[in-house]
């Protein structure tokens, strides 16, 4: 995330001037079946608006993510996003997803 935020940041970005703007709102969070108490996969949909250009478009999905203790603590190991659309034409996103 940290390089991304350098990148977008970043004098040289001219694909992201103006820079986009966006929300997302994450809801039905449940745990996935068949994981183990160490590794759990929790599952959510979202739905995430980007505005750029006085352009404003949706996207929506399912994230999962997989779950690891690092101490006392639990970390993001993967993050997968399914979009809705998926196997649609899309354009290049300028809010991570």
């Amino acid at each position: 995330m940290e390089d991304r935020i350098y990148r977008l940041r970043h004098p040289k970005m001219y694909s992201q001037r103006p820079m986009a703007r966006g929300v997302r709102l994450i809801s039905n969070v449940v745990l996935g079946d068949g994981h183990p108490e160490d590794a759990p996969v929790v599952l959510s949909s979202f739905t995430m608006t980007e505005f750029r250009l006085n352009e404003q478009r949706t996207l929506g999905g399912r994230y999962e993510h997989h779950l690891v203790r690092q101490d006392s603590d639990w970390k993001i190991a993967k993050k997968i996003v399914r979009l809705v659309n998926c196997d649609g034409v899309l354009k290049n996103v300028g809010v991570p997803v």
